[in-house]
């Protein structure tokens, strides 16, 4: 199985688990907000549990942007770079956003190693303590997975150009064949147009 396989798997777990906070917060929220409106009363640990799916949901969705390189681009040098400097510029962009990435690993990684030290708690479920380090887990776990998908997107085949190129393709084919109905509806044929001469001809 090789490398890019594998990421494919994770980049498939990364969009369950975005997915599935996303229902659990709008599900939850609902249910906040019932309860408030209905008996003047909500649950005490829901909103905490709330703040961190969105930390979660957050970072995971940036592991997930790393991924397709939506974040952490030099568009302007893209863009305006000759075609055989953009492999070049997006090598160079991966690289710097995977040495930054693990930086910020290594420091989040530090974080969490101290709040597990210090026993702190995140908040309760009732009489269940939710540790801090296990709340806040995913912020070394997001700065791995993108410095893990930029380390990729450096010998990862130019997908992104591809795209584009696809893209603008369709776009430019689209835009042609509207052109050529609107000059049609504007412009008749010369065919038609004497058919239609001979018609009032005839009439005449």
């Amino acid at each position: 199985m090789s490398i890019f396989k594998i990421e494919d798997y994770i980049v498939k777990a990364e969009k369950a688990v975005i997915i599935a906070l996303i229902y659990v917060m709008a599900l939850m929220s609902f249910a906040q907000v019932l309860l408030r409106i209905a008996f003047k009363s909500g649950i005490v640990w829901l909103d905490p549990l709330l703040r961190h799916c969105v930390l979660w949901a957050g970072f995971t969705g940036a592991a997930l942007a790393a991924r397709h390189s939506k974040h952490f681009a030099l568009d302007i040098f893209s863009k305006f770079a000759p075609a055989k400097l953009r492999r070049p510029i997006e090598i160079f962009v991966s690289l710097c956003s995977a040495t930054a990435a693990g930086f910020l690993f290594h420091a989040a990684w530090k974080f969490i190693a101290d709040e597990a030290s210090s026993g702190a708690v995140a908040f309760y479920i009732n009489n269940l303590a939710i540790k801090g380090w296990f709340a806040e887990i995913i912020i070394p776990i997001a700065f791995g997975l993108t410095a893990f998908h930029c380390v990729l997107g450096i010998f990862r085949p130019n997908e992104k150009a591809t795209d584009f190129e696809k893209t603008s393709f369709s776009m430019n084919k689209e835009t042609a064949d509207n052109k050529k109905v609107t000059d049609y509806g504007q412009k008749k044929p010369d065919s038609e147009q004497l058919e239609m001469h001979g018609g009032k001809q005839e009439a005449k």
